[in-house]
């Protein structure tokens, strides 16, 4: 729950951002997906803690429809 919560909060503020910059909201869709689709592993094969993977899941991803 913690992690849906962060993502959310993590989209909303990039939304925020862009919308100061001048894009218009209704074009701007956000979406936190929280652990649901980690890039890299949060554990390494040993199952010892992967701080590179879990910096590498903190994240927001853009796709631009034109």
């Amino acid at each position: 729950d913690y992690n849906n919560s962060l993502s959310s909060r993590r989209a909303g503020v990039v939304c925020d951002y862009l919308i100061k910059a001048g894009v218009a909201a209704a074009q701007i869709i956000t979406v936190g997906k929280g652990d649901s689709q980690p890039r890299r592993p949060n554990v390494t094969e040993t199952g010892s803690d992967n701080p590179d993977g879990r910096r590498a899941n903190r994240r927001t991803e853009i796709y631009l429809d034109f």
